[in-house]
């Protein structure tokens, strides 16, 4: 995620990505947001929730630990919370499967001829197959 839209969530979530300044053995959100910037409005549509959740029910205060893309969805891995929270933070991740992860629009998972999977759009998905060597061998 560019350096605008990652700031504009530590801004507006500063509670939420409070761990952000821990060592790598400690948070993953070291390494910042590990997914593209066509997640940006999810990701901050998911901070706004669990933000809600949290004013509601104080007990459930929580810390992201990592968000990042994995086999073409979104992932949003918080320490606390309870199981309501993190169901709605899933299902909410599920939207993910239809959003272009470079530029928002509508999209569907898309497999390289290595085996790696993005959720990409049809304007997306060219360049992105074309960063595959040739010669690459199929990771699975």
């Amino acid at each position: 995620m560019n350096q605008d839209n990652t700031q504009k969530l530590y801004t507006d979530f500063d509670h939420l990505f409070r761990d952000r300044h821990k060592s790598k053995q400690e948070s993953s959100m070291c390494w910042g947001f590990q997914c593209g910037d066509g997640w940006f409005p999810l990701v901050y549509e998911i901070a706004q929730m669990i933000t809600d959740y949290v004013k509601l029910y104080p007990e459930a205060d929580c810390a992201t630990f990592q968000v990042k893309e994995k086999f073409g969805g979104l992932r949003f891995y918080i320490n606390g919370g309870d199981e309501t929270l993190r169901r709605a933070i899933m299902n909410m991740c599920q939207k993910s499967l239809a959003i272009c992860e470079l530029c928002s629009a509508p999209a569907t998972s898309r497999q390289s001829h290595t085996g790696a999977v993005r959720t990409l759009c049809d304007a997306c998905n060219p360049a992105w197959q074309a960063s595959f060597s040739t010669s690459a061998q199929r990771l699975i």
